[in-house]
């Protein structure tokens, strides 16, 4: 064999050849049906030419940080973790409260300086990047934590603690600011004025497009939050005091990355493409972006949480490539329950495999010039910017999101995936698709007991907003042992909302892991099992069975199957022996009309209270019916509320 040729132009290797190929394998479908559409809009062809491209990745080739939660409540629970993680993998940490957008119900409680101290006892600051989440307490947290730096007497400038200020992302979680924006602007200013005045280099706030993500965004929509909250944190800012520069400078950016590896690469590049253009746009030198990805929460499953691991990978492989800085992966058993070590380990090892073993990391942005991942990085930007104008046109993004306009931008996207889940368009693989049945058992850690009971905040006395002084007294009373509590009482205004529309965190899996709660309860299997009643032989009937005997499983219903029955009497003698109450026909098309009509009847005979069939009616509807078929259920259909029908059927409270 002449290997030269696999790597030599080839004159008849053309576009119009390549095409002449596809429609023979199509055999008369029309060449469209392998164009798909994103959720923005965006089409995506099944080939593309190379293109040109500016790499748009990690400055030099550097391994990404691995960021690791730690988000156990007791002090000394989460010390031990983050030693624990440090010294097997990990370079970085995060600190989850309570309360933060990500917490997923879980978090470490920290109140004062010292309980800080002890979380991090160990671990030194200048080492290992330190990512703070508090949600609304963020700024009484970075209080605490420059008192910390200065209690243990380190340089502010060799300290990597991103302080991850995020009050929008904050208010767009829970509805509510505890000020008006101006107000919050002012506070914001100073305290990214009082963080540049003690000399720290990181990031102060956070641009986080997350909790917009898990509540139901698209990537556009993801990126134009992200975007949008930015542009007001350095409004902000530069009223403050800071140079546009150094107002850029002390914005870190934040999104989801979910199992899409394509989407998720280009997602990345576009950002960091979206905030050059941001820097040039204010005519500022170019700034870069510190960019941190987390694997998405609303892609994770409770049932067959193993898949979960596939999910995650995925994930953490476009992010890598993408261009990330930092990565956190979030462990498979999250959406169960606290995760246990074992948990926590493969996260962890998922960075390793990346990075020590495939050398994810070696190359600056490996996607620039693939075609198809160039064109879709270009039209997200694109995508993305244009709706950071319209959110801009609305007054900016606080007054988008106290107005509700922006949530209800995202909702509608949300509702628009959510019937496409329901039915199946969006399988979600041990979920709706290849249901696991019985689920595998997982182990998780138990949940946090309540809080201790804590005496009331007091507010404290501070100074006016400018010049960094009001940060600056509150970092004084951190020093002096002021709670979390009273660092954030001391920061209410007038002016404040609450009544916004909340975007809550959801998962793609939901709607059918109610289901399959509901219908673990039952007790008896054969309360909840469906006859599959196979007609005719078995090659005619089998894609129909395996097919909605894993739609009867996603809904946490049994099966049992007759496959192969020549009559309708055979049909009947089968569910009368499998004392089943429910009975679904599988068969051809064919085999329904010389026969389907009949069975039911003599189903309904035998008892059968419920009988379904598999398929499309058709212009057969009318007469189905009237023989005894209750329901139909085929592709398209929302599954979820079919399912419920059976589960009525069953005798459950839906």
């Amino acid at each position: 064999m002449d290997d030269t040729k696999l790597f030599s132009p080839d004159e008849n290797a053309t576009e119009a050849a390549w095409r002449a190929a596809v429609d023979k394998a199509l055999k008369g479908r029309p060449f469209d049906s392998l164009v798909k559409t994103t959720d923005d809009g965006i089409t995506l062809a099944p080939l593309y030419p190379p293109a040109t491209s500016i790499p748009a990745g990690r400055a030099g080739a550097a391994p990404w940080a691995a960021v690791q939660r730690i988000d156990l409540a007791e002090a000394a629970d989460a010390n031990e973790l983050a030693l624990a993680e440090l010294e097997t993998g990990a370079s970085g940490l995060t600190l989850v409260l309570p309360g933060a957008p990500g917490a997923y119900g879980a978090g470490v409680r920290i109140a004062t300086v010292d309980d800080l101290d002890r979380v991090l006892e160990g671990v030194h600051l200048d080492m290992a990047p330190i990512r703070l989440e508090a949600g609304g307490a963020g700024r009484g947290l970075a209080a605490l934590a420059a008192a910390l730096v200065d209690r243990r007497g380190d340089d502010p400038a060799q300290a990597e603690i991103h302080f991850g200020l995020d009050p929008l992302g904050a208010m767009a979680a829970a509805g509510k600011l505890s000020a008006s924006w101006g107000a919050v602007a002012r506070r914001s200013g100073d305290t990214a004025l009082a963080m540049a005045n003690r000399g720290f280099k990181s990031p102060v706030f956070l641009a986080d497009g997350r909790p917009f993500h898990n509540a139901g965004a698209s990537d556009a929509q993801e990126l134009a939050s992200a975007l949008a909250s930015a542009l007001a944190y350095l409004r902000a800012f530069v009223d403050g005091g800071l140079s546009v520069e150094a107002a850029l400078s002390r914005i870190g950016l934040a999104v989801s990355v979910d199992q899409g590896q394509f989407a998720g690469i280009a997602k990345l590049r576009a950002l960091r493409k979206l905030w050059e253009k941001v820097a040039a746009e204010c005519g500022a030198a170019s700034v870069p972006a510190h960019i941190h990805a987390e694997t998405s929460w609303r892609m994770m499953t409770r049932y067959d949480p193993y898949t979960n691991l596939l999910r995650t990978t995925i994930a953490a492989f476009a992010a890598g490539v993408g261009g990330a800085d930092s990565v956190t992966v979030l462990p498979f058993t999250q959406a169960v329950g606290l995760p246990d070590g074992f948990a926590r380990r493969l996260a962890r090892n998922t960075h390793t495999m990346l990075i020590e073993e495939s050398h994810v990391d070696r190359v600056i942005d490996p996607a620039a010039g693939s075609g198809g991942v160039e064109t879709r990085t270009e039209a997200l930007a694109e995508k993305a910017w244009e709706l950071m104008r319209e959110i801009e046109r609305k007054g900016g993004l606080p007054n988008a999101l106290a107005s509700g306009w922006w949530q209800g931008e995202i909702i509608a996207k949300r509702d628009q995936r959510e019937k496409a889940v329901r039915r199946r368009l969006v399988p979600i693989v041990g979920t709706s698709e290849f249901p696991l049945t019985p689920d595998r058992a997982v182990e998780v850690l138990p949940a946090p007991g309540p809080a201790p009971d804590a005496a009331p905040a007091e507010p404290l006395d501070l100074p006016a907003e400018g010049g960094g002084q009001a940060f600056a007294a509150l970092v004084a009373a951190a020093t002096k042992g002021a709670r979390l509590a009273d660092l954030g009482a001391g920061a209410k205004g007038t002016g404040g909302i609450a009544d916004a529309p909340a975007l809550s965190p959801t998962r793609l899996a939901e709607p059918f892991e109610a289901l399959r709660d509901r219908a673990e309860t039952i007790g008896e299997p054969i309360d909840r099992t469906v006859l599959i009643a196979g007609l005719g032989p078995l090659a005619e009937n089998s894609a129909r069975a395996a097919w909605v005997k894993a739609v009867f499983e996603a809904g946490g219903l049994l099966t049992s199957a007759a496959a192969t029955l020549p009559t309708p009497d055979d049909a009947a003698e089968a569910a009368t022996t499998a004392g089943v109450r429910l009975v679904c026909l599988a068969g051809s098309d064919e085999r329904y009309g010389e026969m389907a009509a009949d069975t039911a009847r003599a189903l309904k005979a035998a008892g059968i209270s419920r009988i379904y069939l598999a398929g499309k009616p058709g212009e057969a509807e009318a007469d189905l019916r009237a023989a005894g078929v209750d329901g139909f259920l085929h592709v398209g259909l929302d599954l979820v509320t079919a399912l419920e029908d059976v589960q009525r059927a069953f005798g459950m409270t839906v």
